[in-house]
């Protein structure tokens, strides 16, 4: 290899280089996903959090809440507060979906997902008042909401998603840019 075509090699390296590094602070192409930063820039694939509304369409299906005045209780199951006045069971309908149960003290609560025990699910008191629940939905998507049990309302819903499939074809993307660009080097 003469002088000259190291120091092209060199430059076009460090070129590409910068260029992956710039890309870092761009937003994704037009897709449905916001990252925070996109996948290129990932040491390994990541779960990431969407903006939602569970009153939307597509949540309408997925998630419902309601109330309810009586409620047949395990008490095995419950889960309580850390102050010890209100408490959760977690488990699955007749039907086979997702289903929590909070008492606040004046009804029984739930919430009810169409997902079934094939995915994780995670509840879990935040504080005294506040229930986290995450509930994987598939294999690549789910929800995460936080729920006020005194104010009875979710203060918090967003979808999470697997980030496998968006870091493998970003990486297979760069993969193609690279290896066009070693060969147009040759």
């Amino acid at each position: 290899m003469t002088s000259q075509n190291s120091k092209v090699l060199i430059i076009a390296s460090a070129c590409i280089g910068m260029i992956y590094l710039m890309s870092c602070d761009k937003k994704a192409p037009s897709q449905n996903h916001v990252f925070h930063t996109t996948p290129d820039c990932w040491e390994k694939p990541r779960t990431f959090q969407m903006t939602a509304n569970y009153s939307s369409d597509m949540w309408k299906e997925r998630i419902s809440f309601g109330r309810h005045s009586d409620w047949v209780e395990d008490d095995r199951e419950k889960i309580y507060s850390p102050n010890d006045a209100y408490w959760f069971q977690k488990g699955f309908t007749e039907e086979g979906t997702f289903q929590v149960v909070i008492y606040n003290e004046k009804h029984y609560i739930t919430i009810d997902t169409t997902s079934d025990d094939h995915y994780s699910k995670d509840v879990k008191w935040i504080n005294e008042k506040l229930v986290y629940v995450r509930d994987w939905c598939g294999k690549v998507g789910g929800l995460d909401l936080i729920y006020d049990v005194e104010k009875e309302e979710v203060l918090y819903f967003e979808q999470i998603d697997s980030g496998t499939i968006p870091f493998n074809q970003w990486a297979n993307e760069r993969n193609k840019i690279t290896n066009q660009s070693l060969k147009t080097e040759d």
